[in-house]
């Protein structure tokens, strides 16, 4: 089969020309649409760092409230302490029972069937 000749002249240059213009303008628009994607990263990246940061700052403030918290509660615990200290001495009699609970429930823990 015979090959037919190519067509050339003004027509076939116009259509390269429009192909070649549609490929240029195909080129910058991925281009453009690159550095759009990279500026939306960028703020998608800023925003996490801040929302990051903001959430830090809050966990921070959380930790430091319930450390005053336990600090109050700690401070109470001692002065109620001191002050049973300082206002009753268990006798003999309650220090023995004392010992003998401990031992028992020691015992029981540790399988101890005495």
């Amino acid at each position: 089969m015979p090959r037919e000749p190519l067509p050339c002249g003004e027509a076939v240059e116009a259509a390269i020309s429009k192909v070649l213009a549609a490929e240029g303008e195909a080129r910058e628009s991925v281009i453009a649409c690159r550095r759009q994607a990279e500026e939306r990263l960028e703020i998608a990246r800023r925003e996490a760092r801040l929302i990051s940061e903001r959430c830090e700052r809050r966990m921070q403030a959380i930790r430091q409230g319930h450390a005053q918290v336990l600090a109050e509660r700690l401070s109470a615990f001692q002065k109620e302490s001191n002050q049973f200290k300082k206002s009753y001495v268990p006798t003999i009699e309650e220090l023995a029972r004392l010992r003998h609970a401990v031992a028992t429930l020691a015992g029981e823990c540790i399988g101890d069937t005495q």
